[in-house]
Order: structure tokens, then C-alpha cells, then sequence
């Protein structure tokens, strides 16, 4: 149980410091990629699109602002991670894991709703064009940065 809080919390730490660890220009260069990558893996309809992009921009905000929280109230918190009692410590984690519950409760309601807009197979098509945008994007970043370095 704790190796899995500990790989939890790392992976956790890895995800908030690549996202939050982005120039705004980046960010923005990045969403729209991420748009026309999901556009083209889901191939929807105008009236699918028209429904379908207020929602999951509205999710990814809803996503973004716990994702902030767990920023400013675990980030600033784990600099001094040798210093913090066992209690201060625990808390921390706990913490991290009721805010990975609210995302988890947010996907399960936003699937939902996707289902109804564009199908169950587009959402797992959809599940299936996130994962594949953002292990492109990891590699391309992996890519960049360690190019020069061979």
C-alpha cells in the first residue's frame, strides 16, 4: 500500500510540474495541437463539434483549477519534504488523493455526458486520442530536449 501512495504521489508530482511548467505561448501552441489531433482522431460531425467542444473545455478548466489546487496547496508543501512531521506528512497525502478522487469523480461524470453527445465509442476514441496526444507530446518533448545530447 505505501509503494502505491508513493507511486501515486510521484506521478502526481511529475504530471503538475510538466503542465505547470509551461510558458503561457507553449500552452496555448499545445491546445490548439491538441485540438486538431482530437478533431481528426474523432471525426466529428458539425453538430457532434458544435456540442461537443463546450464541454470538454469546460472539463479541462474544471480539470486545470484542481489541478491548481493541488499546485499551490501540495507543491509549495513538498520544497521542505525532509522537514515535515509524519502527521504534516500524511496529511499531505491524503490531500493529494481526495483531490485525485475529484478529478476521478469529474471524468466519470464528464464521460457521462460524452457518452450521450457523441456515442460510447467516440468517448473511448476520445479517451484513446487524449492518451495518444499526450504520449506524442511527451516524446516530442523527450525528443527536443535530448537531441542535442547524443
Amino acid at each position: 500500500m505505501k509503494k502505491i501512495k508513493s507511486l501515486l504521489f510521484v506521478s502526481f508530482l511529475l504530471t503538475s510540474t510538466f503542465f505547470y511548467g509551461q510558458k503561457e505561448h507553449d500552452h496555448n501552441k499545445i491546445k490548439a495541437l491538441k485540438i486538431a489531433y482530437i478533431t481528426e482522431h474523432l471525426n466529428l460531425s458539425s453538430n457532434e463539434a458544435e456540442i461537443f467542444w463546450p464541454i470538454y473545455n469546460e472539463h479541462e478548466a474544471e480539470i486545470k483549477a484542481i489541478r491548481k489546487r493541488e499546485y499551490l496547496n501540495i507543491k509549495s508543501k513538498i520544497k521542505n519534504a525532509k522537514e515535515l512531521s509524519e502527521e504534516a506528512a500524511n496529511k499531505l497525502l491524503l490531500l493529494a488523493f481526495d483531490l485525485e478522487r475529484e478529478k476521478l469523480k469529474l471524468k466519470l461524470t464528464y464521460y457521462k455526458e460524452m457518452s450521450k453527445i457523441i456515442s460510447s465509442k467516440k468517448t473511448v476514441l476520445l479517451m484513446q486520442a487524449e492518451e495518444g496526444f499526450k504520449r506524442k507530446l511527451i516524446k516530442q518533448y523527450h525528443h527536443k530536449n535530448h537531441a542535442g545530447k547524443h
